[in-house]
């Protein structure tokens, strides 16, 4: 496997892929770990996109995998779920290697999109929407007039929940003026998803809960105007002491900052980045110091010992540090460089990744043109 002295922090760097179309690891909050302890990563071959990296060794093995595109990994068996919207099929296999199975045809009077399956593969989550004609583009223009426009672009939606077994399905939550954005079901309860609204996260509340019976619509973390929320993801239960369940998020506290009109980008924010935690009560349990640098994502492994950070525009590495809950003070140490061009809002696609054993960074970077999936040993 290629490796090279990273020109920065001096850290031996593993290139663990090659694929020559590229390879990559999911989007951030995505469940990724296998029973054995590899991981799921993004690589075209002839029976399908997915792959099995083993960390350690580098070794790279190609899935087989039903119609369709991964919804869901569940990272405790294996089990996962496919969904192809052209057929409107839902399948589920477990990984690595076992047979997939048709679990249900949805009908086409179940309109909109899926975006997610319960824990126990019994509900599809998905949304309907309207909104008016707009340029994804004017999100990572760098122009703040063009972002501005585009959040405030006319646009309404619908969360519903669609049991497979009873063919029943639930209106979850109606938004007059925003679009649905991250969808994520638990992880120990079958029950409850998080979403979160596509505005700003400035002005609008970002992170909400609610079960799939459309019971217990609640606001994760409260915020008052300006207070900046953004890029949630769920904490593991484990780490979260006696909170049980908890939600992680990136806080900025923009609050009395003449340059937001201006500057509506947290990357380009005069004021610092933190790291928040929010009990499913909604109430915030951790809220650590000011970070040195922005990033673009923050993450947490599955034993929530490690916090990783994505860097920004002026400070491209991978970064992890040590967490304690009891200590607000979080040092994240730049581990890799990273070298994919960066672009306003949508970063680098670094995507950080402990590996299962807690040994590994894993990330995405650019090499020799093209994203593969890189390593580098988590040492301190």
């Amino acid at each position: 496997m290629p490796t090279h002295t990273d020109e920065t922090t001096g850290r031996l760097i593993r290139q663990l892929t090659a694929v020559p179309a590229g390879a990559t690891l999911a989007y951030f909050r995505m469940p990724r770990n296998l029973p054995d302890g590899r991981v799921v990563i993004h690589a075209t071959h002839d029976g399908g996109g997915l792959m099995a990296l083993e960390a350690e060794s580098g070794d790279l093995s190609p899935l087989a995998q039903p119609p369709g595109t991964l919804l869901r990994l569940r990272e405790s068996d294996g089990l996962a779920w496919f969904w192809d919207a052209g057929t409107r099929e839902l399948w589920e296999q477990v990984l690595p290697s076992g047979e997939a199975r048709l679990v249900a045809t949805v009908p086409e009077d179940v309109a909109g999109g899926v975006q997610d399956i319960t824990g126990d593969g019994k509900t599809l989550i998905g949304a309907t929407a309207e909104c008016e004609p707009s340029d994804i583009n004017d999100i990572f223009s760098g122009d703040y007039r063009r972002m501005w426009r585009w959040i405030y672009r006319k646009r309404s939606a619908t969360l519903w929940a669609y049991n497979v077994v009873s063919g029943e399905r639930t209106e979850l939550v109606a938004l007059p003026e925003h679009n649905i954005q991250h969808v994520d079901t638990s992880p120990t309860d079958p029950g409850l998803l998080k979403f979160a609204q596509d505005g700003l996260a400035v002005f609008d509340q970002r992170i909400h809960t609610v079960r799939t019976d459309g019971s217990d619509w609640r606001a994760i973390r409260p915020q008052a105007p300006g207070e900046w929320i953004h890029h949630e993801f769920w904490w593991p239960q484990a780490a979260s002491s006696s909170h049980g369940e908890a939600i992680g998020f990136k806080y900025m506290d923009r609050r009395g900052d003449a340059t937001l009109h201006e500057q509506p980008w947290g990357e380009y924010a005069p004021r610092p980045l933190q790291l928040g935690i929010a009990n499913l009560r909604g109430e915030q349990v951790y809220l650590s110091d000011p970070l040195e640098h922005y990033h673009s994502h923050l993450n947490v492994s599955s034993d929530g010992r490690i916090v990783t950070g994505e860097g920004t525009h002026d400070h491209s590495f991978a970064c992890a540090g040590v967490f304690d809950l009891g200590e607000t003070r979080l040092k994240l140490e730049p581990m890799a460089t990273v070298h994919t061009p960066y672009v306003p809002a949508a970063a680098q696609g670094v995507e950080c990744h402990i590996s299962p054993d807690g040994k590994w960074l894993l990330f995405n970077d650019t090499c020799d043109g093209v994203k593969q999936v890189c390593a580098v040993e988590v040492s301190w």
